[in-house]
């Protein structure tokens, strides 16, 4: 190759970077919206409209994400579908043998994999939070507030497809698929003191607010349930100042909140408020109608953590699984799964898949997790963590 050959293929290098970079710093110029949290530039959505409006989508940006897929992962009916922050990866994990398959991973993003669900076409649906971890003078640090996204993964065309929803999704910690095919989406909106619900068309993109503020403070996941309402794990998370000479804080808590979606009114139906024992962040349907499962998280002791049954007629909860200072326990807020009348309960703490009778109320199996989540128990952060299983329909 001559100097001129050599020169005209470093000036044609010089001039792709430059121009990418400049593409790139145009697209991730922000604006400060109220509240002080950072959003993509962009028309108003009406996020402060507490009314149902549709919002027609923009067409989507460039996003920061690559889904690295595995086109010969096995979807088994039957199987686990599993959310792993850990790794920012989706696995499936056979519940009777223990075996787990990778899906994919999501590479070159600092959003997370929340929710992960699975509809009969095998098409994955995915909320990505804007919730992320640095690594911040050799210790960690984890970020709210940021921009979120939906994503759809379809393993056998090898293809990952953002959603375009003109809501400005912050941390995005939830979805449903509702039986007319819409996404039910929980923002928690990073410890805003807020939280929105919206219905999102995942071919289109428009919108509906289903409920905004009002009684929600950074709420996680929600369940439709039988009589239609929308149950709500109203995670509630404050910090408040330390108590007595020795600094300990109060520990967080939480409620349970039912939005009728055909008014937007909020009622709150189970509070713990004056237990404060942890965070109320998880909420599950059962075989039972009449019943869900409440998860609370206790971070980062881990000694108060606890799956509940709540009973909707009564309003009072029985625990099924508790943790204690002998057994520390993490369920995150999505880790848990009904399925003919056993419970599926993935403990990241101790790394185990436990199978609880709904009957006897007594664990019937554990099964290894370590395969996916490392060989030791405990955890530094809280995304060390299986986020979210469902079973493989």
């Amino acid at each position: 190759m001559n100097r001129q050959e050599q020169f005209g293929r470093d000036l044609r290098s010089f001039l792709i970077g430059f121009l990418g970079d400049k593409a790139s710093s145009s697209e991730s110029e922000t604006t400060k919206y109220p509240g002080g949290s950072t959003y993509p530039t962009g028309p108003s959505s009406g996020y402060n409209d507490e009314s149902q409006r549709y919002i027609k989508p923009p067409k989507p940006g460039l996003p920061d994400l690559v889904a690295a897929i595995n086109v010969g992962a096995r979807l088994t009916s039957g199987h686990l579908l599993l959310g792993v922050q850990k790794d920012r990866s989706i696995y499936t994990y056979d519940p009777n043998s223990g075996e787990a398959e990778i899906v994919c991973s999501f590479l070159n993003t600092k959003m997370t994999p929340w929710r992960v669900i699975i509809d009969t076409n095998s098409a994955i649906y995915v909320c990505m939070s804007g919730e992320h971890q640095t690594n911040k003078n050799n210790s960690y640090e984890i970020l709210w507030g940021q921009i979120g996204a939906l994503v759809k993964i379809e393993t056998r065309k090898e293809t990952m497809s953002i959603i375009p929803v003109n809501v400005r999704l912050q941390d995005p910690s939830h979805i449903i698929l509702k039986e007319n095919g819409n996404l039910l989406v929980v923002d928690f909106q990073g410890f805003g003191g807020t939280g929105s619900l919206y219905e999102v068309n995942p071919s289109s993109g428009e919108s509906i607010t289903i409920a905004t503020q009002g009684v929600l403070r950074d709420p996680i996941s929600a369940v439709i349930g039988a009589d239609g309402y929308i149950y709500v794990a109203n995670s509630y998370q404050t910090y408040d100042t330390p108590l007595g000479n020795d600094g300990r804080f109060q520990k967080n808590w939480g409620n349970v909140v039912r939005v009728d979606p055909k008014n937007q009114s909020m009622e709150i139906i189970y509070d713990e408020s004056n237990i404060r024992k942890g965070v109320i962040c998880g909420i599950v349907k059962t075989d039972n109608p009449n019943c869900l499962i409440v998860i609370r998280v206790d971070w980062p002791a881990h000694t108060e953590g606890a799956v509940l049954l709540l009973y909707l007629t009564t309003r009072k909860v029985e625990p099924l699984l508790e943790a204690s200072k002998d057994l520390p326990r993490f369920i995150a807020h999505q880790a848990v799964t009904c399925i003919n009348g056993k419970l599926l309960v993935a403990d990241s703490y101790q790394k185990e898949l436990l199978t609880i009778d709904m009957h006897s109320k007594e664990i019937i199996s554990v099964k290894s997790m370590m395969n996916i989540l490392g060989s030791t128990r405990g955890m530094i952060h809280s995304m060390q963590t299986i986020e979210s299983m469902v079973v493989i329909p």
